[in-house]
């Protein structure tokens, strides 16, 4: 806790871009550390509210990616979708840099969840379409998230392309390419992929960190565990690990404690209106419901 502190206490005497750095820190710190996105999300708000005191429309659109990731991981997926669509506006005026790519990743997700297929889709493509540009320390956020979207639109082929590149970064290039808070959504593309094995040899230069151990439990098949440890980091990971911890249960006989992780993930997902997940979860519900009558 001592790095938070220190730059808690440097925001007492910092201002202007000196303050947005700090919070900028404090975010990263707070999220790949301690897993506390909430606490994340505050600091990034606060650096976005002093961008916009500023006018400084670089800072603006950096802390708008950045609130895209915390948004989706407390759940907020209509913060996605504002947060996305402002860095995306930037982006064709010329001024979001590297971060089209990130966000177009995220709101992907988001739409793909509410249905939005064609609005998936099309931003699955455009990222695809500039995958070799994607920056070293953005490879594992941009490509990871498309597979995951690319798995949902049953593209298999193309989603195992993405994440062989990942897998190769993840493996020879260090932190320099890896996110702690990207690893449930490594975990899970590379559960789909049947790819599980290669997991534990791509990341075993990591430090330990709360992702990194939820993600070793999702990887071992354990996924009602993983959500369990994914409740405190990331609500949206949680929902998608209860479901697939249901279609688990469900292959295994254990139709009950299937209907307990439906129902938890149902609740998330009918409070974020993703509508493609709720039809999914629902379907498995019946299955449920059915097998008991």
């Amino acid at each position: 806790m001592s790095g938070v502190d220190d730059l808690e206490r440097a925001l007492e005497i910092a201002s202007g871009r000196a303050a947005w750095r700090a919070y900028n820190n404090l975010a990263s710190i707070v999220t790949h550390g301690l897993g506390d996105v909430p606490r994340a999300q505050a600091f990034l708000q606060q650096g976005l509210a002093i961008a916009e005191h500023i006018g400084d429309r670089t800072q603006i659109v950096w802390f708008r990616s950045q609130l895209v990731l915390a948004a989706y991981e407390v759940g907020d997926f209509d913060g996605v979708i504002d947060h996305a669509d402002a860095v995306i506006a930037a982006a064709e005026a010329g001024y979001a840099g590297g971060l089209e790519a990130p966000t177009r990743a995220y709101r992907a997700r988001v739409r793909l969840a509410r249905e939005d297929v064609a609005g998936a889709t099309e931003d699955a493509e455009r990222v695809m379409a500039g995958a070799r540009e994607v920056d070293l320390q953005n490879v594992q956020s941009v490509l990871t998230m498309t597979a995951v979207v690319l798995l949902g639109l049953g593209r298999r082929a193309e989603a195992s392309k993405l994440i062989d590149r990942v897998v190769e970064s993840v493996r020879t290039k260090g932190p320099s390419s890896t996110s702690h808070s990207q690893m449930p959504l490594y975990a899970e593309a590379l559960v789909e992929l049947g790819r599980s094995h290669e997991f534990a040899d791509s990341v075993a230069w990591m430090s330990p960190s709360p992702w990194v151990r939820a993600a070793e439990t999702y990887i071992e098949g354990r996924f009602a565990d993983a959500a369990d440890l994914y409740a405190t980091l990331s609500v949206a990971d949680e929902a998608w690990a209860r479901l697939r911890a249901a279609r688990s249960l469900l292959e295994a006989g254990a139709r009950a404690d299937a209907d307990v992780q439906l129902q938890r993930a149902l609740k998330f997902f009918r409070s974020a209106g993703a509508t493609r997940a709720i039809r999914e979860g629902e379907a498995l519900l019946a299955s449920t419901a059915s097998a008991g009558a």
